[in-house]
């Protein structure tokens, strides 16, 4: 297998890429990165990912794997029908969620080619040469998820989860405002906007909510923003699953979701990804705890 790939773009123009080893290209993999782009290989809409969830959790992490990549799904009974996805396919690869690789087209028109994935800053350090193996990756995960995210997202989930109880929305709404107002870079709060509007339309399909309907509205109109972590909750909520389990499971698919991130863009190898999330696991667990002293 040749290190230079030769491809064609959409107009017919000849591009030659050199990769750094030998192999084929998938999608997902990063090509060019600075601050302002990325190239990254796609697939065509033909290619799809059909995913059948067992359970409740399993649709979540789905649900918000999704989001953060801003990928679009239609339904077909219990089935969920995604553009395959590299990303998405190694996470129901490890979660060993069945799934089957198609090739058939969805019926949307406007259905979008491209993916997004929020990474929450890691793309500047790996940039700037600070993160560029698992160690180092390590060392910044567990910056953002004990400093951060656990006390952020995890705490906001564990409030609105109590509030949900109770009834009280506009405590439900006024975390909403919080987590967004406090989230400082521009970027970063956009993106965490654009997942949680993604996964609101994702659950809209699944489940008749008044709650993420009224959520919807309140976002039209500018009276909230929209947050990953309070559309898992809610559903969480819906869905009778405890509050302890609806914040450890948002917790863990932010987790997953970052180390395949991180998968492709060092890029590590699968299997250094997957000790990672072992790695962290039981560290969630723990900080979630202390969350609650």
């Amino acid at each position: 297998m040749k290190r230079i790939q030769r491809v064609k773009t959409d107009h017919g123009k000849e591009l030659g890429i050199r990769l750094k080893e030998a192999r084929d290209l998938v999608a997902g993999d990063v090509l060019f990165m600075d601050e302002n782009n990325m190239i990254i290989i796609d697939v065509l809409t033909d290619d799809l990912l059909i995913i059948s969830p067992r359970s409740i959790m399993e649709m979540g992490i789905i649900a918000h794997q999704l989001g953060n990549r801003h990928l679009p799904a239609q339904f077909e009974g219990d089935d969920m029908l995604v553009q395959y996805d590299y990303l998405v396919a190694a996470l129901l690869e490890e979660l060993q969620i069945p799934y089957q690789r198609e090739d058939r087209k969805l019926c949307d028109s406007n259905f979008p080619t491209g993916a997004f994935s929020h990474s929450y800053g890691l793309e500047t350090y790996i940039q700037e040469g600070t993160v560029n193996n698992q160690v180092t990756f390590s060392t910044w995960l567990d910056v953002y998820l004990n400093e951060q995210l656990v006390y952020a997202d995890g705490l906001a989930s564990r409030i609105v989860y109590q509030a949900l109880e109770k009834n009280r929305l506009e405590e439900v709404w006024k975390i909403d405002r919080m987590l967004t107002v406090q989230n400082l870079p521009r970027e970063t709060r956009e993106g965490t906007q654009r997942i949680g509007e993604r996964m609101l339309k994702l659950v809209e399909t699944l489940y008749n909510v008044p709650i993420i309907t009224q959520y919807q509205e309140r976002i039209k109109k500018k009276q909230s923003f929209g947050h990953p972590a309070i559309v898992f909750t809610i559903i969480g909520h819906y869905l009778k699953v405890s509050g302890r389990e609806t914040t450890l499971y948002y917790l863990y698919s932010n987790l997953t979701s970052l180390v395949q991130n991180a998968v492709r863009a060092i890029p590590l190898g699968q299997t250094a990804g997957q000790k990672t999330i072992q790695q962290f696991q039981p560290l969630l667990v723990k900080q979630l705890k202390k969350s609650k002293a």
